[in-house]
């Protein structure tokens, strides 16, 4: 019997304990970029294998010149000059120098090398062999004999200096290169075939119909198993029918090391992949992961070939892509570090969720102007979205036994990519989810508004709100200190205290920019609610208890649901009774936070 629900540990090391070892093969230097070595590299000789000048002046003996000032300068007489690549033909005796090149041989008697800015030549001079009887003055010398590279000093004969497992860079090039390796012994690349299954999907050059998908999982599939070395191909789409399904599998195997596919996995009518794997006589090695996004995910093993059955969901395939098959494949390629390993990042939003399973929140990591590395938990973490994976360049990992993790904590986070270089300050209010409440004078906004802040603030997050009045309104006091500020001519005032801060700007903006800059100063929160500015595009309910003002749902930006206290007959939008305080907050929760 297979095993089923998983730990991410134990799935790791099931799909690790079953990848065979990589076969060798030889390539040409210039076609082993992004190969993986299968050999160590050892120096055959010395580098360099002579004493050479690293930089243009005169080679010199360093008794000659030691005592040479600015004001005292040295006057030697230069007897040849050496480009890279030529033999010195003479020996450097008492007096003498030789014109030297960068990359030219030491020539014997010299011990110190003098760069040409240090010097001066008494006469015109040429770059050619035939100088003679001309003098170059010193005036700057090294504290002791040397300036030049000596044998061995870059890489020692017999040095270890690259070891197999190491992906060829244009480094590795180099020092291949250097030591006559024009053909490499490297691993094989692994070959692949990505099919996604489901009657759902249409090919990418396709228009969907009502009720069908373009198919995104296998472009994207394929695309981070060809970055990580694998020559892999689109399968193209199956429908939900077992034997189908089975025929191409089989057809796949016989000629690739693994196959990925997409859906079918997990508990519905139509999740037959698991089915079909056994039908052809594959070993599932585990069903189900204890994680989010991705819990449903088989991998099973026919013959020596594994299969990857990873979740239809565009983000939960992609994720556990990255975590597991990502895995595989480098340890199959012989590569040491199959596991991206966490580091450690300050959280600048709070997350809160029990779930009772690990979690991968995707999320933005940026360097701040003082060297932190910051991450950002991304609005959305729904296992179906899929827009957002454009701005995630790591996952925060939080594990099974974490509940709330809140802003200002030392969170885990994988890296996918190089964090963003960042001057923001933490968690300004662009980065916090939004949701609206839109109505009409007298429709309970205000009233619906506070009792969702009090629920939300009772399931655990960190809520902040803004208001829109229609009227004027007035914060100061005659008198007080803000208002003689006012008075004196300031056009925004900040007061604050040890408890709190407010600020007042009195300056006139268009209604989009009112709540921009109202924005701007919220931070460390998990959702924004604005009460108001109901012609903006936010997600918003519409509040209503005006039959006669219904029409404006269906009118208005963004509207999402409708909260009323009369019945209404079937509508194309959600309706909620106006005090469902709970089914309204766990709407919300689930519409912008993505949780349930």
């Amino acid at each position: 019997m297979y095993k089923q629900y998983v730990s991410v540990q134990e799935a790791l090391e099931i799909i690790l304990a079953h990848a065979d070892e990589p076969m060798i093969e030889v390539v040409k230097l210039e076609d082993c970029l992004g190969r993986v070595l299968a050999e160590d590299v050892v120096a055959d000789s010395p580098i360099p294998s002579f004493h050479k000048s690293p930089l243009d002046g005169y080679a010199v003996r360093f008794i000659d010149v030691k005592d040479a000032k600015p004001d005292q300068p040295v006057t030697l007489e230069v007897i040849e000059s050496v480009p890279a690549g030529h033999v010195p033909a003479l020996e450097v005796i008492v007096g003498k120098a030789t014109r030297i090149m960068t990359g030219a041989p030491l020539p014997q008697g010299a011990d110190t090398i003098i760069k040409f800015e240090d010097t001066n030549v008494q006469k015109d001079q040429t770059q050619h062999y035939e100088n003679s009887s001309q003098h170059v003055d010193i005036y700057h010398v090294p504290k002791s004999p040397g300036n030049y590279s000596h044998v061995g000093e870059d890489m020692e004969q017999g040095q270890l200096i690259v070891t197999k497992g190491r992906l060829i860079d244009a480094a590795v090039i180099a020092v291949l290169a250097s030591f006559g390796y024009h053909e490499v012994h490297v691993y094989r690349k692994p070959n692949a075939i990505v099919f996604a299954s489901g009657d759902e999907l249409v090919s990418v050059d396709q228009q969907p119909s009502y009720g069908k998908l373009r198919n995104s999982n296998s472009p994207s599939i394929t695309a981070q198993l060809i970055a990580w070395g694998v020559r892999a191909q689109m399968g193209g789409i199956v429908p939900d029918q077992k034997e189908q399904i089975a025929s191409t599998l089989l057809a796949a195997l016989d000629s690739h090391d693994f196959v990925v596919t997409t859906g079918g996995v997990s508990v519905g009518d139509y999740d037959v992949m698991k089915e079909v794997f056994q039908a052809i006589g594959a070993e599932i090695l585990f069903w189900r992961v204890a994680m989010r996004p991705g819990t449903p995910m088989v991998v099973a093993k026919w013959k020596d070939k594994m299969i990857f059955g990873l979740s239809g969901n565009p983000s939960a395939a992609y994720i556990s892509c990255e975590l597991f098959v990502r895995a595989f494949v480098r340890k199959i390629q012989s590569l040491s570090d199959v596991w991206r390993e966490p580091v450690r990042a300050m959280l600048t939003r709070s997350v809160g969720k029990v779930v009772g399973q690990d979690r991968f929140l995707r999320a933005t990591a940026s360097v701040s102007r003082e060297g932190s590395l910051l991450v950002e938990p991304l609005a959305t973490q729904k296992s179906g979205i899929l827009s957002n994976l454009i701005d995630a360049n790591c996952l925060i990992y939080v594990p099974a036994s974490k509940q709330k993790i809140h802003s200002g904590d030392s969170v885990d986070v994988i890296l996918l990519h190089p964090p963003t270089a960042s001057n923001h300050e933490l968690n300004r209010a662009k980065d916090i989810p939004l949701f609206g409440f839109a109505g009409f004078a007298n429709s309970g906004k205000t009233t619906l508004v506070c009792k969702v802040i009090a629920r939300l603030r009772e399931m655990g997050y960190r809520v902040a709100s803004v208001k829109h009045d229609g009227h004027s309104f007035q914060m100061d006091q005659e008198g007080k200190d803000t208002w003689k500020h006012r008075q004196a001519g300031s056009e925004a005032v900040t007061i604050t205290s040890d408890s709190q801060l407010a600020f007042i700007d009195y300056r006139k903006y268009e209604r989009e920019e009112q709540l921009k800059q109202a924005l701007s100063h919220i931070r460390d929160v998990d959702i924004i609610l604005i009460e108001g500015f109901k012609t903006l595009s936010i997600p918003k309910i519409y509040v209503v208890r005006n039959p006669d003002l219904l029409h404006h749902a269906y009118e208005l930006p963004m509207v999402e649901a409708i909260a009323t206290d009369f019945s209404l007959e079937q509508q194309k939008l959600p309706v909620y009774d106006i005090n469902d305080v709970e089914g309204l907050s766990r709407y919300i929760v689930n519409r912008v936070l993505g949780e349930s």
